[in-house]
């Protein structure tokens, strides 16, 4: 499966990243919504992983730019320390789930399979 993260932080965005390559994933990071929405421009991907607050343009923004687009986009996970923004309230604009950071590798993994396999299956 091929992931996209979103995160502004790099330390972060790198041990996910290394976490899924090492479960046989493929990885490309951004470190905004701009950024994200420029590599799903470019590549395809099964699964974004983005996280909600970023400069520019957080992750809220980023999944409304993607759906205002006719293409259609992969599924969307959020990732946040904040407790301000509920499920119901992600799940309303689009995404799947929201992950509570600090998000432990095996809930991440989970989440990442259970979405992916869901979605990947048709």
């Amino acid at each position: 499966m091929k992931v996209l993260i979103v995160d502004d932080e790099p330390d972060l965005a790198e041990a996910i990243s290394l976490l899924l390559e090492m479960k046989g994933h493929e990885t490309v990071r951004a470190d905004s919504g701009l950024s994200g929405l420029e590599a799903v421009e470019e590549d395809r991907f099964d699964l974004i992983l983005s996280d909600i607050r970023m400069p520019k343009c957080d992750g809220i923004q980023f999944l409304e730019k993607l759906r205002e687009s006719p293409s259609p986009h992969p599924p969307f996970l959020f990732m946040t320390g904040f407790s301000e923004v509920t499920k119901d309230e992600v799940v309303a604009k689009g995404a799947k789930d929201i992950l509570r950071k600090p998000v432990p590798f095996a809930e991440l993994l989970e989440a990442v399979e259970k979405y992916g396999e869901k979605d990947n299956k048709g």
